[in-house]
């Protein structure tokens, strides 16, 4: 299905409307500039070419987002199977979190897919701790693997994204991490998990993991991507739409999730249905 078919499809669905077919759909309602609310945004198509931006290279907090960076550092200096014990420090960690307990048990794996769907700060922290020894040293690797991805206006204070004067990137930093997350298998496999359950008898608790990403369901062609919030951040999302021709959507400092979320997606539809040679038009003009 095309990406602009499967949007409507979804545009449809989420407005509780039944249409006898994607081509009898009636065309969705143009989606402009003034319509974003985000402080930033960013569209690339599967080239990495521009088709929207706005504020690309603007410093600000990325909340939860940060995650996708966490899950990849994590991921390349750590085995899944590997056993994380719970520290006080860890399980102290405000929320949101997976409410993991001192002396608990849990598998690198449990927790990079609890950073991922549940967005558990405490998960993240569990985590730099077994690798780096604290947050900061871990955040020392995280802050590496950016610059080697290229994303130079990024600086990264902690592995959660709870707020720090400090600890800012920019939507194009934030689409080269994404993008490079992508490309790890295992990244992949726990980003597209709908839901999961967490069981290890005599080691922890059992918990009942359902991804925040309603993107993922929303459409026949999954979109694979993290949430952030915070007072600081605002509303801020990452994703990638999948396919053969993978485009991906970011925006931070936004005033509203999912329906943000839907219009960047609407205008990433009409761009690359309409083959723009450049990024932005008389309707979509870079700001």
């Amino acid at each position: 299905m095309r990406l602009g078919s499967w949007i409507m499809a979804g545009l449809i669905a989420s407005a509780g409307l039944m249409a006898p077919s994607v081509e009898a759909a009636p065309a969705a309602a143009a989606v402009t500039v003034s319509d974003l609310t985000a402080k930033a945004a960013l569209v690339l198509d599967y080239q990495g070419k521009v088709l929207f931006s706005r504020n690309a290279d603007v410093k600000l907090p990325p909340a939860s987002t940060t995650k996708v960076l966490t899950v990849l550092t994590a991921l390349e200096h750590a085995h899944l199977n590997e056993v994380v014990k719970v520290t006080r420090h860890a399980s102290n960690t405000p929320p949101s979190s997976l409410g993991i307990k001192v002396g608990e048990f849990f598998t690198v794996r449990e927790l990079l897919y609890a950073a991922m769907l549940r967005s558990a700060n405490d998960a993240c922290v569990a985590l730099a701790e077994h690798i780096a020894g604290s947050e900061e040293k871990f955040a020392i690797l995280m802050n590496r693997k950016a610059r080697m991805l290229g994303a130079t206006d990024s600086h990264f204070v902690n592995p959660h994204g709870l707020p720090d004067d400090r600890h800012v990137t920019t939507v194009q930093d934030l689409a080269l991490i994404m993008n490079a997350a992508m490309k790890n298998p295992d990244f992949v496999q726990i980003a597209a998990t709908k839901r999961i359950e967490l069981e290890w008898k005599g080691h922890h608790e059992a918990r009942t993991l359902i991804n925040k990403n309603k993107l993922l369901t929303q459409y026949d062609t999954p979109v694979l991507g993290k949430t952030g919030f915070t007072n600081a951040a605002k509303l801020c999302y990452v994703g990638v739409v999948q396919g053969d021709q993978p485009v991906t959507i970011v925006f931070l400092g936004a005033k509203q999730l999912w329906p943000e979320a839907r219009r960047i997606l609407q205008m990433a539809t009409n761009l690359v249905d309409r083959k723009v040679d450049e990024p932005g038009d008389a309707r979509f003009a870079v700001e």
